[in-house]
């Protein structure tokens, strides 16, 4: 039970000729043969385990290259047969004296297909049957170095169906059986190559294409080829045993003529893949098939590390990055074999796929999920198909799983609560702040109203009115009061808007220029000049601004003059598209003298609203002191910039 590997060392002559054998032979003599396909033959003493190569050999003293060997064959007479693809070769174990013989056609030509010998047999007759590779079967005479040539014919009723033969046995009543290629297995009855019986390949559902033969100890015949039949001989006639299809080799197809019977009695077949041993005595051909295993399992070609053998494994769990795999399976069956499986993964695929031969199945770019792999032999119809499962499990990325969404499905939950809570503060912060300026606005109101009716003003109007009455100037009276109640007019309708007509606002000032000037005890006139190029009627500003600025420069500029007439100068030019520039000019005494004067009250509120109005730009409102040429003070201008609308602004 020991296996011993020889392989081909060119450093070393005792090794074997070639790595790619044909045929391996044991003698009579405890020698091995072992036939390559292209380096020759090498010798094994199987006692002292010497090896010798036969590159070449002495035939009728002719130096022939000894190239390959397709087969060995050992006669009755200790004579060995070596089936190579350029003739055949004797070898006389008794004097080690080499002879080769080649075939030819009916016509004396040597023929390449006679000489490609693939197998040998002898009968009983002591002919050697020697099946080719398309040149048909040979039947040599040894002794007299004689032979006949059977092919296959087309108006020959029981000759051969086909010229490949590729292995051949005689049954104890002399009858030969050959495996050839195309016609399945044929028969000759006492060694009789003029009268072949072919099996019928559809009754007896065996293949066309037969690659090796063997007969066991008990005579019974064993064929080989994708399948394995046991063939028994009932009343001179041959039946197959095996009327379905039961085993199959392990490789995709077995060796030509590769099979024997052990001493101890075990049938041998081999392939390029492996070796399948049967003992006649204990297979039994309506066995239960055994399951396909599992022999690997590799994430990226890399192999998956287990504590447990893979076989074994009933689940494996991988991570989302893990999801390019493959498994490779083994039929147990017979051998290491995929060619006859198929699988399906639950969960991915809807059907059974044909593993066609592959041993190993590739799954790339599988989702994350839950499958059930699952692989079964091809068995016959009405044979049970037991199947191979491995649940296989590919975890989500973090970012997929439950626990992930539900984290985010709270946490918007939270954002959107967070988000509504915050957006409740601002509206009522925002309808606070709304109410708070509409307060401040409504205070504003009430204030600039009060700056317009100066009280100080009103009892000097009213005083004035009383003057002209007693005086008995009743034209003069009734022009001033006419005025003085157009003007409280206007400052109460004026009030009630933001903003209002240009003109509007300079009809005020105008009145209040003239009931100031009607009044006061000192003389000034005034001025309005208008350098904008706009319509007053459709363009407005906010309101009850100017008249502070022109009450400041009467009461406290032009009140204290004494050498010169007053004046006030009100110039409005347009800035922009948005805004307009209104110097107020008077020719009075000064800031610096009227310092100790009160300051009007009117003037600070203003103050406040202009720089509200340009966002408290503090350019928008420049008082600058006037002076001659000796420095002595000579009036006080005031610049204003206002921002003006259109009449339809507001809509």
């Amino acid at each position: 039970n020991q296996i011993e590997r020889y392989k081909h060392d060119s450093t070393n002559k005792n090794t074997i000729q070639y790595n790619h054998l044909w045929t391996v032979f044991a003698d009579k003599t405890n020698r091995l043969w072992i036939g390559t396909n292209s380096k020759g033959i090498s010798k094994m003493d199987l006692k002292t385990r010497r090896i010798e190569r036969l590159e070449s050999i002495d035939s009728q003293q002719i130096k022939i290259p000894f190239r390959e060997a397709s087969t060995v064959y050992e006669d009755k007479n200790d004579k060995l047969w070596f089936g190579t693809f350029r003739g055949l070769i004797e070898l006389d174990i008794r004097t080690n004296i080499f002879k080769k013989t080649w075939f030819k056609d009916e016509m004396g030509v040597t023929n390449k297909t006679i000489n490609q010998i693939l197998c040998i047999a002898q009968s009983k007759s002591g002919k050697l049957w020697i099946g080719t590779n398309g040149g048909g079967l040979v039947v040599y005479n040894p002794v007299s170095g004689s032979y006949d040539r059977y092919f296959s014919k087309s108006n020959q009723a029981n000759g051969l169906k086909s010229n490949t033969i590729n292995s051949i046995v005689f049954d104890e009543n002399n009858t030969a059986i050959l495996a050839t290629s195309g016609a399945g297995i044929v028969y000759a009855k006492n060694e009789n190559p003029k009268n072949f019986t072919t099996l019928d390949v559809k009754k007896t559902k065996i293949e066309k294409s037969i690659l090796a033969l063997v007969k066991d100890h008990n005579g019974t015949i064993w064929a080989a080829g994708d399948y394995i039949y046991k063939i028994l001989k009932t009343n001179l006639t041959f039946e197959v045993k095996s009327t379905e299809i039961k085993f199959r080799l392990p490789p995709n197809r077995i060796q030509v003529n590769a099979g024997i019977c052990t001493k101890a009695g075990k049938i041998i077949f081999s392939g390029s893949k492996g070796i399948l041993t049967i003992e006649p005595n204990v297979l039994n051909f309506n066995s239960i098939p055994r399951p396909v295993r599992l022999t690997s399992f590799k994430i990226f070609d890399q192999e998956l590390k287990t504590d447990t053998n893979i076989s074994l494994l009933k689940n494996i769990t991988l991570n989302y990055d893990q999801n390019y795999f493959s498994i490779r399976i083994a039929n147990l069956a017979y051998g290491i074999n995929s060619d006859i499986c198929q699988y399906k993964m639950d969960g991915l695929q809807g059907k059974w796929l044909n593993t066609k031969g592959h041993e190993t199945i590739r799954f790339n770019q599988v989702p994350a999920g839950k499958y059930t792999f699952r692989v079964r032999q091809m068995m016959p119809e009405g044979n049970q198909n037991y199947e191979t499962r491995l649940s296989i499990v590919v975890n989500p990325p973090w970012w997929k799983t439950w626990w992930f969404y539900t984290i985010i499905f709270i946490s918007l939950l939270l954002a959107t609560f967070l988000f509504v809570q915050n957006r409740i503060k601002k509206i009522k912060k925002t309808e606070q702040e709304k109410n708070r300026q509409e307060l401040e606005k409504l205070e504003l109101e009430l204030k600039v109203l009060r700056s317009q009716m100066n009280p100080h003003f009103m009892f000097n109007a009213l005083n004035s009115i009383e003057s002209y009455i007693w005086n008995n100037e009743i034209k003069a009276a009734s022009e001033y009061l006419g005025r003085f109640a157009r003007l409280m007019r206007l400052v109460l309708e004026n009030s009630h808007f933001e903003t209002v007509p240009i003109e509007k606002e300079l009809e005020a000032l105008t009145l209040y220029l003239q009931l100031e000037a009607m009044r006061a005890d000192f003389a000034f006139n005034f001025e309005i000049r208008d350098e904008t190029g706009l319509n007053f009627q459709e363009n407005e500003i906010t309101p009850m601004l100017l008249q502070p600025f022109v009450e400041n420069a009467i009461l406290h500029g032009l009140s204290a003059l004494k050498e010169r007439k007053g004046k006030i100068e009100i110039q409005i030019s347009k800035v922009n598209d948005e805004n307009l520039r209104v110097i107020i000019r008077d020719n009075g005494v000064g800031r610096k003298i009227s310092e100790t004067k009160r300051v009007s009250f009117g003037m600070s509120l203003t103050r406040e609203r202009i720089l509200k109005l340009n966002q408290n730009n503090e350019d928008a409102l420049v008082i600058t002191d006037l002076k001659d040429s000796d420095q002595k003070p000579m009036g006080t201008e005031v610049t204003i910039y206002l921002p003006f609308y259109s009449a339809n602004w507001h809509g």
